[in-house]
């Protein structure tokens, strides 16, 4: 039977993470921030993390999931198009995805995308 591992704390765990990274002689650190996005995911990757702190996040991220299935719930019928960014108006692929949602709208689906420029742009567009 194996040994249970000992509790450590936060401090302890960066030493020994640090440690590691020293003896593993491999450069894990974070490239240089250029703007406020990078800066903030910089942060967010050089902080200590906690139980409690992960657990609050943890949280926050599932009562963000449970509003949207709250709201998408009232839509009614949906269907979700995802596609290429790359077809332009007037390409065979971007006329049948507007065809699409259009055919999908008139058949009483909500038509929900990423709403980004190509198929999903025209299958909003086809909805409308």
């Amino acid at each position: 039977m194996g040994k249970v591992p000992k509790k450590i704390t936060p401090k302890q765990w960066e030493k020994a993470w640090q440690l590691h990274w020293k003896k593993a002689q491999l450069n894990y650190e974070l490239p240089p921030t250029t703007n406020d996005a990078s800066l903030d995911e910089h942060k967010f990757l050089s902080i200590t993390r906690t139980a409690e702190k992960e657990k609050a996040r943890l949280k926050r991220i599932t009562n963000e999931f449970e509003m949207g299935f709250k709201k998408l719930g009232k839509i009614g019928p949906a269907i979700t198009v995802f596609g290429s960014a790359r077809f332009k108006p007037g390409e065979p692929y971007y006329e049948l995805a507007r065809q699409t949602g259009k055919v999908f709208a008139e058949a009483g689906f909500t038509v929900l995308t990423g709403g980004g420029p190509g198929a999903m742009e025209a299958a909003n567009r086809g909805a409308q």
